[in-house]
């Protein structure tokens, strides 16, 4: 739906008129250039050499994909944010207990193995959150498979792995997926088909400390 607002941003009136486009079968009209469109052009940069000495470097693909995908993320994804505390006391001492255990089946016994498998049972239990908006069906696409994306810090820039049927997996289990996951993505050997699928995403943003943080979708 083309918006005719601040930014593209999309109206009552827009989707009104898209809806009525759509049923009489003609293709939606774009805005003119100044009045706002879905996906506008980036506005041209300044030449910077002009305040002083600059350097330039090709932008990997990595890292272009990145720009674009949370360029687009941030146009059409509602961004919301919600910070809590909660005490996680019993949660240490769970991973302290289980640690061995976990480092014998070649994981590594963290937070977010836990957090993956408390996400899979929320999106479980609240299925509009596992879900997909399909706008030109006017359906949800409800799925009854969890598969949580893992982003990745690695030299070409930030990856997000998939790990697949959390739901069926105990976090043990999860503790040394996370670990083979995250090592084949920094080490280049994970396959295209790893990074799609995703239902649902977690960042681990602890070691840089701080006290709260919102990712881009």
């Amino acid at each position: 739906v083309p918006g005719s607002g601040h930014d593209g941003r999309i109206s009552q009136v827009d989707v009104s008129a898209y809806v009525k486009q759509r049923m009489e079968g003609k293709a939606p009209v774009a805005k003119e250039a100044g009045e706002g469109t879905q996906t506008p052009s980036p506005p041209p940069l300044p030449d910077f050499s002009r305040w002083g000495a600059v350097r330039t470097e090709k932008l990997a693909t990595v890292r272009r994909l990145t720009a674009e995908n949370t360029s687009t993320s941030w146009r059409i994804v509602p961004q919301v944010t919600q910070f809590d505390e909660a005490d996680i006391t019993d949660l240490q001492a769970f991973l302290d207990r289980h640690a061995k255990q976990a480092e014998k089946q070649g994981g590594k016994l963290t937070v977010p193995a836990v957090l993956m498998k408390v996400c899979a049972a929320a999106l479980q239990r609240y299925p509009r959150f596992n879900a997909s908006i399909d706008l030109e069906k006017e359906r949800l696409i409800y799925k009854d498979y969890v598969h949580i994306g893992l982003a990745v810090d690695t030299e070409r820039g930030l990856l997000v792995p998939v790990v697949r049927d959390v739901q069926k997996k105990g976090i043990l289990e999860l503790a040394a997926e996370i670990v083979d996951t995250a090592q084949r993505a920094r080490n280049k050997k994970t396959k295209p088909d790893e990074f799609e699928g995703g239902t649902f995403t977690i960042s681990n943003q602890g070691s840089i400390g701080g006290t709260a943080f919102t990712p881009v979708v």
